[in-house]
C-alpha cells in the first residue's frame, strides 16, 4: 500500500531535462511522492503509470519495502525515459492525449472534476477549461454532467480520443506587430489585463484553464506579455 500522506504537486509535467535533473537530486530508493515531485505529474498520475496494462511495466518496489513502497530511483528514471511523452512534456499533442487517456486508471466509473483532473494527471483548472471551450451547443462539446453532477468515464474518454484523432488545423504563420508581439501574445495580452482588472490573481494555472493548454505553455506566454502587464 503506498503511502497517501503528503499532497500531490501542481500537476505541471516538465521537460525530460528538467526530469533527470530532478533526479539526480533524489536518493537512491524513492516513493511515489517522490516520483511525483521529479515529474511533475500529480501522486495519482504516477500511481496510473504504476498500475497500466499496456506497454512496459513500471519498477516494481524493491524487496525491503514496508508499508511505504520504495523504488530503484535509476530504474523508474531509465523507465520514464522510454515513455512517448517523456519528450513531449511541456506541449499538448494527439500522441501524448491518445497515451493519456488510454492508460489511464478512472478512480470510479462516473467522476467529479476534481476525480477526473486526478485521473488523468492534470489540474482541474484544465478541465474546467475544455468545459468553458466546449460548452453544449457548440461543434465538440465537452460530455454534460449526469442528473448526479458526476462525469461518465467513458464519455470523457471517447470525447478525448475523438478530439485527438481529428485533423489538426494548419498553424497560423506567427505575425508580430509593433511591440513584437504575436497574434496568441496579444490575445493573452487582453484576457490577462480584463482578468486583472477585475481583480482575479492570474497564474499559469489559471491561464492554462482559460486557454486549454499545459501550464507550462501557459507560464511562456505570461514571460512574453510580462512588461506589458507591469507597463499598463
Amino acid at each position: 500500500m503506498e503511502d497517501d500522506s503528503k499532497q500531490p504537486p501542481d500537476g505541471t509535467q516538465k521537460d525530460l531535462e528538467q526530469v533527470r535533473a530532478a533526479f539526480e537530486a533524489l536518493p537512491a530508493r524513492v516513493t511515489i511522492a517522490d516520483i511525483a515531485a521529479a515529474t511533475g505529474r500529480t501522486e495519482y498520475g504516477v500511481r496510473n503509470w504504476v498500475n497500466q496494462k499496456k506497454g512496459r511495466p513500471f519498477p516494481a518496489p524493491t524487496p525491503e519495502s514496508g508499508r511505504t513502497h520504495y523504488r530503484d530511483r535509476d530504474a523508474v528514471l531509465a523507465w520514464y525515459e522510454k515513455q512517448p511523452f517523456a519528450t513531449e512534456a511541456g506541449r499538448q499533442g494527439p500522441g501524448r492525449t491518445r497515451h493519456t487517456v488510454s492508460t489511464a486508471v478512472p478512480v470510479a466509473p462516473r467522476m467529479t472534476r476534481k476525480q477526473l483532473a486526478d485521473t488523468l494527471g492534470v489540474v482541474v483548472e484544465a478541465i474546467a477549461g475544455h468545459i468553458r471551450k466546449h460548452p453544449p451547443g457548440s461543434e465538440t462539446p465537452f460530455p454534460s454532467p449526469g442528473s448526479d453532477g458526476l462525469l461518465d468515464w467513458e464519455e470523457v474518454k471517447a470525447w478525448f480520443l475523438q478530439r485527438a484523432s481529428a485533423p489538426r488545423k494548419a498553424p497560423v504563420l506567427s505575425q508580430r506587430d509593433e511591440n513584437g508581439l504575436t497574434p496568441r501574445e496579444r490575445e493573452v495580452l487582453t484576457l490577462v489585463s480584463s482578468a486583472e482588472a477585475e481583480g482575479k490573481v492570474v497564474t499559469s494555472q489559471w491561464l492554462a484553464g482559460e486557454l486549454d493548454v499545459v501550464p507550462d505553455s501557459a507560464a511562456r506566454l505570461l514571460r512574453a506579455v510580462a512588461r506589458f502587464r507591469t507597463a499598463g
